[in-house]
């Protein structure tokens, strides 16, 4: 699964370099932000929902070139606990990368990949996922408050014992706040994915996570 993870941040670290190769000092925004997920995870393998919920918990760093070109870092970690009969406990912890583009003044064109690892008393099972999506930003005063709706599509989907699937989205929406240097945002995020049968597993599987992200950021400039 390591090989596949880096081949897919390759080419998005190329991007990011080329783009602020020719830049000088001063042209670069550098923003340093603590987020806090509240996530309820829900999986159903053909014999019911097995639904856990969690905090998790992480650091993000991006570098921001005259609001044009982004490069995000991050990782997470934290615990699910079992909500229900057939759940289990399992500990999360996820690292990604992403860039994005911005297409317009308000949209903004993202692509990423993210390695995410679920460990449980019964098997450790990684994902590794490439997005592509865009990400609106709609002002609502002229205070610092803006609207936030974001979609991307999953094409690339790797999970240890399932093959690929056949629905992979993630979508957020919510609102961010800027005064000066700091920020604050407030988003729902759903990823939802459908595994349909296959020779590893013979019944259709259903995996969602969805919850609240909370943020707190300050931004420095070069």
């Amino acid at each position: 699964m390591r090989p596949a993870f880096a081949h897919a941040s390759g080419p998005l670290v190329l991007l990011a370099l080329a783009a602020g190769a020719p830049t000088a000092a001063g042209q670069w925004t550098v923003q340093g932000t603590g987020v806090l997920s509240v996530m309820r995870h829900r999986v159903d393998a053909g014999y019911g929902v097995e639904p856990s919920s969690g905090v998790l918990a992480g650091p993000e760093v991006a570098a921001s070139l005259r609001d044009r070109l982004t490069v995000r870092l991050w990782t997470r970690s934290g615990s699910f606990h079992a909500d229900g009969p057939g759940a289990i406990d399992r500990d999360v912890a996820e690292a990604g990368l992403q860039v994005d583009v911005a297409a317009l003044r308000w949209l903004t064109v993202q692509a990423g990949t993210t390695r995410r690892t679920y460990l449980t008393v019964l098997a450790r099972q990684p994902w590794t996922t490439v997005a592509l999506g865009a990400e609106a930003h709609l002002p609502f005063t002229e205070t610092g408050v803006t609207g936030i709706v974001r979609g991307a599509i999953l094409p690339g989907v790797s999970v240890n014992g399932l093959g690929h699937p056949d629905l992979a989205i993630a979508v957020a929406s919510g609102m961010e706040y800027r005064r000066g240097r700091a920020s604050a945002a407030v988003l729902y995020s759903l990823e939802r994915y459908r595994f349909a049968p296959s020779a590893t597993a013979t019944v259709e599987r259903r995996e969602q996570l969805a919850g609240l992200v909370v943020s707190v950021g300050w931004s420095l400039k070069r």
